[in-house]
């Protein structure tokens, strides 16, 4: 690969420039980064040199249907997803040399023209239903809604009709804003920014979700406008991030991970229980997206208004969270996203060396950061900018 950056250093390099160079992308040795910017709707590629994090731009951008507001990676890697703001779902293959295929687009049926506001998409681990957060019209408690599409490939087919988030008899729209679903595919959560709660849904073979009511009711006394949710590596704990506290609370789920936490042990229902001690925990000004180690116990959290990245320690047993040493540190302006990528290298001690890279709306920027795999310890790394700015997602594989 050509045209590397030079590793360690707070460099800010032209998107432009980047373009211009040549990638060898080697699926064995290198990882891969995508980038979707708001300013000209558009997914960018990288790759990422895992043996120190380094960026390098793969071939022309492709161009999405609207304007993009989130974006995932399929399970096996060989699909990206995404959602637009406009009310769409669209597929694009992952290709050979780590650029993307032809863009396929899809729209949402059944929701109204004013209701239409996306916020979030996820995918299920088995690759089979992408989950589409729609946070609705603010004035219309039945406007916020989740959206299923079953998905194959680069395929994609809407599952019924948009399922209403909105407690029985509710007058306000809780407008969902961010999704976690469950390792095995039987509970999806939904953060609920305009009534500060989090609801949840079980989820049966063919993608149908079902209310859990008693979860919202449970929940509303401890989160504050959340903003972000994300699930342990394990599976045992949930974390909300709370951007009108600047916290984050932590749940453990009943499940088959933590069966005592169920009112019948041996039918976990998806229910969370608050984590007694150490929640909830300071995150930053505005903190807003999370993104976990799948290698190890860590949570990255970003602060959209304090512009920065805080790091985070997850105890296995409690799921209880300690800040790592430094507490945090900047990034750009207003982040949007972040993702983790495990590397290959090792520091001179022989721990593991992992990556962090950050989105920044305001800025046009990708942070990016390594840390110790046993520490979890963050170092600054390059910085690139984007030339048409606004990227507002990432997806890692």
């Amino acid at each position: 690969m050509k045209c590397r950056f030079l590793a360690g250093l707070l460099v800010v390099i032209s998107f432009g420039v980047l373009t211009s160079c040549t990638s060898n992308f080697s699926s064995s040795s290198d990882g891969l980064l995508f980038v979707a910017t708001q300013g000209n709707s558009s997914v960018y590629s990288f790759a990422i040199d895992l043996s120190n994090g380094n960026l390098t731009a793969i071939n022309k951008p492709a161009g999405v249907q609207g304007t993009p507001r989130a974006m995932v990676l399929s399970p096996d890697g060989t699909a990206l997803y995404g959602v637009n703001a406009e009310g769409s779902v669209w597929s694009a293959p992952v290709n050979t040399d780590g650029s993307l295929g032809t863009v396929t687009t899809v729209a949402f049926s059944g929701v109204n023209a004013q209701d239409l506001s996306p916020q979030d998409l996820i995918v299920d681990s088995s690759g089979k239903f992408l989950f589409v957060a729609n946070q609705g019209n603010a004035g219309d408690p039945a406007s916020g809604s989740v959206l299923v599409f079953a998905v194959s490939g680069t395929g994609i087919t809407q599952v019924g009709a948009p399922v209403p988030v909105e407690a029985p008899g509710a007058t306000l729209n809780p407008g969902p804003s961010a999704l976690a679903v469950t390792s095995d595919t039987k509970f999806l959560y939904v953060a609920d920014t305009f009534d500060s709660s989090v609801a949840a849904f079980s989820i049966d073979s063919s993608g149908n979700l079902t209310s859990i009511n008693s979860l919202t009711a449970a929940t509303n006394s401890v989160v504050s406008s959340p903003a972000g949710l994300t699930i342990s590596p394990g599976g045992a704990f949930l974390y909300v991030t709370t951007f009108g506290t600047n916290q984050i609370s932590g749940f453990i789920i009943c499940d088959q991970a933590h069966p005592n936490t169920c009112h019948d042990v041996n039918s976990p229902d998806g229910s969370l229980t608050a984590i007694a001690s150490g929640f909830p925990a300071s995150a930053g000004v505005g903190p807003t997206r999370m993104a976990t180690d799948p290698s190890g116990p860590f949570l990255f959290v970003v602060g959209q208004q304090s512009n920065q990245i805080l790091p985070f320690k997850i105890s296995a047993g409690s799921g209880a969270l300690t800040t790592t040493s430094p507490a945090n540190l900047s990034v750009g302006t207003s982040p949007a996203w972040v993702v983790t990528r495990p590397g290959t290298s090792r520091d001179s001690v022989g721990n593991g060396i992992n990556y962090v890279f950050v989105a920044n709306a305001g800025s046009a920027s990708i942070s990016s950061f390594n840390y110790d795999s046993t520490t979890g310890s963050l170092t600054q790394g390059p910085v690139v900018a984007t030339v048409s700015g606004q990227p507002v997602a990432l997806a890692v594989k």
